[in-house]
């Protein structure tokens, strides 16, 4: 990527904070906020780290505690957080949302959903659904969009090229650039058909293990099935499945989707004890034929990655979420939340 294409993704960056300011010096935050009558925010964060740096901070995924538990005292303080039972409640008997509901989800399932995010969620008495997928849990492995950011740093440290297969290949590229090239490849990656997407993804397990940086950062750990116990039993989270290993329901057939999603959720509820009816779509990818398989494998809802409000006469196997990125930015956040970011980019 250009110089000049780098510094606009910056340029961009300062500008959305400018604005979310704008926002909430206007009023524009508080009165959009005060107009949120009947409809619900679903909060989309993945992980929570003790200090946001290095390749944590790669892809706009991860938040600090210390903005976690800003956003959660700014919930508690303007809105209604509500469980995912309590939705589907509502939304199974066509009931209205209470004023500015809220939901949080955490997707992924990382140790620091238990270590991290859990005391703060307990602490403010909000609850949450973290999403796993069931075969990684427990294990050694990391997702294979974590070991490419840790790839994208190990070629910069070694000075080397990495091929991953399907004629991608991970460059030595700056600090500066690395941000911009772990995006650039998990495009690719996922534009690449399967099974040539499977055996990109094992590359990446295969380097992450020959690399020696399994462990090295454990801020990507996945969190054990006893941590997962331990979790629930407090009544704070729940836990809702993100398939087997993070599958893309979109290459699947509806027979493989339905036996995937179920496995699923057989696994965590052998596992934990507790009913397992939420799920979320991996990568935010869905068809037709997703809803369909997931209330038929015994779930109550699905939640997307799809940017926008619910209302509860909508469909509960396509909700729609809030990501949660731009470093956390508390202004950012403030805005989306209450509708204001959405209403200046799309005027009436």
């Amino acid at each position: 990527m250009s110089e000049a294409s780098r510094f606009s993704r910056a340029a961009e960056g300062q500008l959305k904070r400018l604005i979310a300011i704008g926002l909430q010096l206007s009023g524009a935050v508080r009165r959009s906020r005060a107009d949120r009558k009947r409809d619900l925010a679903v909060l989309l964060y993945h992980g929570v780290v003790g200090d946001l740096r290095g390749p944590a901070a790669y892809g706009d995924l991860f938040v600090s505690a210390r903005d976690f538990a800003r956003h959660l005292d700014h919930l508690k303080r303007h809105y209604q957080p509500l469980s995912l039972a309590a939705i589907v409640d509502a939304m199974e008997t066509k009931t209205p949302f209470p004023p500015r509901a809220v939901a949080v989800t955490i997707d992924d399932g990382y140790e620091n959903t238990v270590r991290v995010a859990l005391p703060l969620l307990a602490d403010a008495g909000i609850p949450a659904t973290v999403f796993v997928s069931t075969d990684l849990v427990g294990t050694q492995r990391y997702y294979w969009f974590d070991g490419l950011r840790l790839l994208v740093q190990r070629a910069w440290e070694s000075r080397r090229a990495f091929d991953i297969g399907s004629g991608i290949r991970v460059l030595s590229a700056s600090p500066s650039r690395q941000e911009t090239q772990l995006m650039s490849l998990s495009r690719q990656i996922l534009d690449v058909p399967l099974p040539a997407r499977s055996a990109v993804q094992s590359a990446i397990d295969q380097l992450i293990d020959r690399e020696g940086l399994l462990g090295r950062f454990p801020e990507f750990a996945l969190a054990t099935w006893d941590d997962l116990r331990k979790a629930v039993a407090g009544g704070i989270l729940s836990v809702g499945s993100h398939l087997l290993a993070h599958g893309d329901l979109t290459a699947m057939t509806h027979h493989d989707q339905a036996s995937e999603l179920r496995a699923s959720r057989d696994r965590i509820e052998q596992e934990l004890g507790v009913a397992c009816t939420t799920v979320a779509y991996p990568y935010g990818r869905f068809n037709g034929e997703s809803p369909i398989a997931a209330r038929d494998a015994g779930y109550r809802c699905a939640v997307t990655a799809d940017p926008d409000f619910n209302e509860a006469t909508d469909h509960p196997f396509r909700l729609k979420r809030v990501m949660v990125g731009d470093q956390g930015n508390m202004a950012i956040l403030a805005a989306r939340l209450s509708g204001s970011w959405q209403r200046l980019r799309r005027p009436s």
